[in-house]
């Protein structure tokens, strides 16, 4: 069914097209996970490509980021292709779907417009943006840039910041912050998640930096999921397990089944099909390929995961296999005097599967079954056990972002075609877990103070800009800086400098594979998230007065030769009274204020 744009998505389209008429032209566009940034993406490609204003290049670093947007504008039937190693190529479309890593790779040429003529403008919309000060992302945007006579950018995030601290003033003019997790969880737009994790406590002399950075994992993965999972009964406990590594992962995975759950690892070292036959088993219920727990060790549900977005692989696509299906869907009454007979529903069972993935077909009855031919129901993602301890606050956010995203039940067609076949339909979400075994609750704090007013650090172009490759192997430093490490194989003795897990000749075993330090005795708790009216006036001044306390306090340790309290006293208190941290500008000036640079 049409999609009716919320107020919210209408302003943040408005907001961007307002920029690129006063000359702004690079332009991010930053929203919640679950808020719709694709959506208010589609709400500007789609006039853009019927004026033939610009071209459009639809950039992301995923599979799933090319494959997700490419699906819905098949359904709208306009002519796209994909620059993207493995996919067939065609030049001549307006619309491109692309990935990163190719278009690096491949000459860029103008398609033409209707009449003749080559685009010279582009409008570039890179999923992901807070990637875009990335090496690979600088050369792409030169070679638009060279390609076309002028370049308009959309650039799509939910965490516009870097975990390098990188701003992004020379590579944007503009951000567009169109809601906050907090508007959208009191609109229903996003399920306020209930958390789970250790009671973190800072004792006295700690230093609470140390403390809040163990890469430990902690309580116990499954005996915490067993233990919580009964509280989205009856709905399924569908749930992404995000592991410490790849070795990580496996384990869990393999814990998991131990205990008589169904779970499946993730990577991205299998082929596409593979993966979405796992995606979509999470996605369904009731049926034999179904999964209720996925592991991964890898960034999959850090960036692009949409739990609804892989069950709609499962459903037909092309003219005549939807045509078929809404035929099949309808019920005796709706038909009247055309009631199918035998052959004739064969045919469109058929029609129907040939419009489905070849890898998902097995999810569908059999056309010759006399089943009625409807995919199995969805079942929306409820928990995030989250065991992959972070530095990065957007990865953290992100996490958080995948089990958050609302679901109002099936609607009223799917409802109405499902009831009268007597299959059963997909409830409504009314909860979210996220289990904590990594320590990012309490090191970046809860997805609802993700927003400018709590997190102005971070969010903003600002200045502090100036980009510089990283030093790694290919991009023409590292040679010059150091030299391989050269490694014996213990298996077939052979030399080998390449950083490989296994040996390439006899395929001995060469990495040790990656394993957190686990405390399983603990048992996490319920942490409630602060609900606290404030500004930025009253944290300053909450934080200036525990600044006081600190000094005073320390003033009288050293007179009875206690040793001081560390630097982040005062900003534990201040994330306990907020639920937050505060921002590296506000610590800056605590710090000046009383004479405590480092």
């Amino acid at each position: 069914m049409p999609h009716t744009p919320r107020p919210y998505q209408l302003d943040a389209v408005e907001a961007v097209k307002s920029h690129w008429r006063q000359g702004r032209r690079r332009v991010i566009l930053t929203m919640p996970v679950g808020a719709g940034k694709t959506f208010c993406a589609e709400r500007i490609i789609i006039p853009t490509l019927d004026t033939e204003w610009a071209q459009v290049f639809y950039i992301a670093h995923t599979e799933a980021l090319i494959d997700q947007p490419a699906f819905r504008f098949a359904d709208a039937s306009i002519q796209h292709a994909f620059i993207k190693a493995g996919r067939v190529a065609d030049a001549s479309a307006a619309l491109q779907f692309c990935s990163a890593a190719t278009l690096v790779r491949r000459d860029v040429t103008p398609a033409r417009k209707r009449d003749g003529t080559a685009y010279a403008r582009v409008l570039v919309v890179v999923d992901e943006a807070h990637r875009l000060k990335s090496s690979q992302y600088i050369s792409i945007l030169d070679k638009l840039s060279k390609a076309f006579m002028h370049v308009y950018m959309l650039l799509l995030t939910a965490t516009p910041y870097r975990l390098d601290g990188r701003g992004f003033a020379d590579v944007a003019d503009a951000i567009v912050e169109a809601t906050t997790p907090r508007q959208l969880m009191d609109m229903g737009v996003l399920v306020k998640p209930r958390y789970f994790a250790q009671q973190v406590t800072i004792a006295d002399g700690e230093d609470a930096e140390v403390v809040l950075s163990r890469p430990a994992v902690v309580g116990d993965v499954v005996r915490e999921w067993q233990l919580r999972s009964p509280v989205v009964a009856p709905v399924e406990p569908k749930t992404i397990c995000r592991a410490y590594s790849i070795a990580h992962s496996k384990l869990l995975t393999q814990r998991f089944l131990d205990a008589g759950v169904q779970a499946a690892h993730i990577d991205g070292d299998m082929t596409t099909a593979q993966r979405r036959r796992l995606l979509v088993g999470l996605a369904v219920t009731k049926h034999p390929l179904a999964i209720d727990v996925l592991c991964a060790g890898s960034n999959i549900f850090d960036e692009g995961f949409d739990s609804r977005a892989s069950y709609e692989m499962l459903l037909p696509r092309g003219a005549e296999a939807v045509r078929a299906w809404s035929v099949l869907n309808c019920s005796s009454a709706e038909l009247g005097a055309a009631e199918l007979g035998a052959a004739e529903a064969l045919a469109l069972r058929r029609a129907v599967l040939s419009g489905v993935l070849p890898e998902l077909r097995d999810f569908w009855p059999a056309a010759d079954s006399g089943a009625p031919m409807l995919p199995p129901r969805y079942a929306p993602l409820l928990i995030l056990s989250d065991a992959a301890p972070t530095a990065s606050c957007g990865a953290w956010m992100q996490r958080q972002g995948r089990v958050v995203r609302s679901w109002g039940g099936d609607d009223v067609v799917t409802v109405a075609a499902r009831s009268w076949q007597g299959v059963a339909t997909s409830p409504p979400k009314s909860v979210a877990l996220v289990l904590c075994h990594g320590g990012s609750l309490a090191r970046h704090g809860p997805l609802i103070f993700h927003d400018a007013a709590h997190m102005s650090h971070l969010f903003g172009l600002r200045d502090d800009s100036v980009w510089a490759p990283k030093l790694k192997k290919g991009n023409g430093i590292a040679g010059i800086t150091g030299v391989p490490t050269i490694r014996t194989c213990p298996g077939c003795l052979v030399v080998d400098v390449e950083d490989n897990e296994r040996c390439q000749y006899c395929g001995t075993v060469l990495a040790e594979a990656k394993l957190p330090d686990e405390d399983r005795a603990t048992v996490l708790v319920e942490i409630e998230a602060p609900v606290v009216a404030s500004t930025p006036g009253i944290q300053e001044n909450f934080l200036r007065a525990r600044y006081g306390e600190m000094v005073k306090a320390n003033r009288a340790r050293a007179m009875s030769g206690k040793p001081p309290y560390k630097p982040g006293w005062p900003l534990v208190r201040f994330k306990s009274r907020f639920g937050f941290w505060p921002g590296r500008e506000l610590i800056g000036r605590m710090k000046a204020e009383f004479g405590l640079w480092d």
